[in-house]
């Protein structure tokens, strides 16, 4: 007990005896910020991985396979083939293309997607994305933020243009097409709440693929077509849907029951001599890159602000040293009174252990209260100061996504204790040895 007293008389400074010294609360905060903010970053980082990944898998399919020739001759034959593969939980073919959106003078550039009606279906995440109207037959669906910029609302007519041309008696010029809007939808990423239209798959077709006789391949034997990988089969959700021939697609998108089995299902269906051909590939290979600087972020982010933990503990062990080589006078007249070494030690290791323990714990209780609601502060500065703090134009995502992971918690602390640890028992190491006759020769 006496040397927990002992200690807590070195906290306080001696002009305010009620107030800890400069270098104490110095030490303190920059453990304390250090700790809160190596948690934060860590959090938000981790956010960014999982919903990015959250959101990839819900709204874009797990493997798609693209054709040989722009277009595949027969979608039945494709569809009915896969339909063999009992990893597979839907499948959907689809016309993927560019263009551009005109309403009222004003124009944005999109992304078409030409989807049957079970495509929304298939894919939780953008069922529930519908925030308003819904998906219906020979009209659009467009992403909230499109909307927002354009003063579209539900009911509205747009005219969309596509990026391929038809060729006329005054030349080549633009397919475009005249749609009503049935709805909006809302997945929190950019690109696609700002970009996206979806249609009905026919009318796509029409709109992208005016010319296809041209593209189509000459040679009647080349299909692109695959015969049956036998596996034990399963229900698939097509919905029984009785694609016409006049349907064209250029990719065919695949939804599996389980998405961390995407590398094996991939890899089975390159290893298909029948696909010879196709070019198939998987979310993950799409956004390896992403996901690589994501990680790669957050190993730089950890290291840099683990240097600021350094710093903090450099200024621990001055602290120490500081209080070890102010009182090595009273060091000494402890040891006279018969106080071993040991015990010396054990008196200024407690100090640093006063100093750095609630610093580490009060900065992970900190920086994880603000990671769980880093988005409410974000929306409530936003607030008053009238400005845009995160803007989802800049950071693909609409919100500030954080995921506090209680193992990366514990291994902060560890590793802030490690630190701090070491900081606190050189300087103490040096009180040990303090000689009595050492210190008291010329008082």
């Amino acid at each position: 007990m006496i040397h927990f007293s002992i200690s807590a008389r070195y906290l306080f400074s001696k002009k305010y005896q009620y107030l800890p010294s400069f270098s104490v609360v110095l030490a303190f905060f920059g453990v304390f910020i250090s700790v809160s903010t190596l948690i934060l970053v860590l959090s938000v980082m981790n956010g960014f991985k999982e919903d990015f990944e959250k959101l990839v898998i819900g709204t874009r399919p797990h493997i798609t396979i693209y054709p040989q020739n722009i277009i595949f001759k027969n979608v039945n034959d494709v569809i009915s083939d896969l339909q063999s593969y009992s990893d597979i939980s839907s499948i959907n073919p689809v016309a993927n293309g560019e263009g551009v959106v005109s309403f009222n003078g004003k124009t944005s550039g999109v992304m078409i997607k030409g989807v049957e009606s079970n495509y929304f279906q298939a894919r939780e995440l953008l069922k529930s994305s519908i925030v308003q109207g819904k998906f219906k037959e020979g009209q659009v669906v467009l992403g909230i933020e499109l909307a927002n910029k354009l003063g579209i609302k539900i009911g509205d007519t747009i005219t969309i243009i596509s990026s391929k041309m038809r060729k006329t008696l005054f030349g080549s010029l633009p397919i475009h097409k005249s749609y009503k809007v049935s709805g909006f939808f809302k997945v929190d990423m950019y690109i696609y709440d700002s970009s996206m239209v979806y249609l009905n798959l026919q009318d796509a077709s029409a709109l992208l693929f005016d010319e296809t006789k041209k593209m189509l391949p000459q040679n009647e034997n080349d299909n692109n077509m695959v015969d049956a990988h036998k596996f034990n089969s399963n229900n698939i959700e097509t919905n029984n849907i009785n694609y016409e021939n006049n349907t064209l697609a250029n990719a065919i998108e695949i939804t599996l029951k389980d998405p961390d089995q995407t590398a094996d299902v991939h890899f089975v269906l390159t290893q298909n001599n029948k696909l010879h051909g196709t070019y198939i590939t998987n979310w993950k290979t799409d956004n390896q890159s992403f996901i690589d600087a994501i990680a790669t972020q957050t190993a730089v982010m950890f290291l840099i602000l683990s240097l600021f933990l350094i710093v903090s503990s450099f200024i621990i062990f001055s602290t120490l040293s500081s209080v070890v080589n102010e009182k090595k006078r009273s060091i000494a007249i402890l040891q006279s009174f018969g106080m071993s070494g040991n015990e010396v030690m054990t008196i200024f290791t407690t100090f640093g252990i006063m100093i750095t323990l609630p610093a580490i714990l009060l900065g992970a209780i900190f920086g994880g209260t603000i990671a769980l609601n880093i988005d409410d502060i974000k929306n409530w500065l936003e607030t008053q100061t009238g400005s845009t703090i995160f803007d989802s134009a800049y950071y693909f995502l609409s919100y500030i996504p954080s995921k506090v992971h209680w193992k990366s918690v514990y291994n902060v602390c560890v590793f802030s204790v490690v630190l701090c640890m070491i900081s606190v028992i050189l300087p103490s190491l040096k009180a040990r040895k303090v000689l009595p006759h050492e210190a008291l020769r010329w008082e």
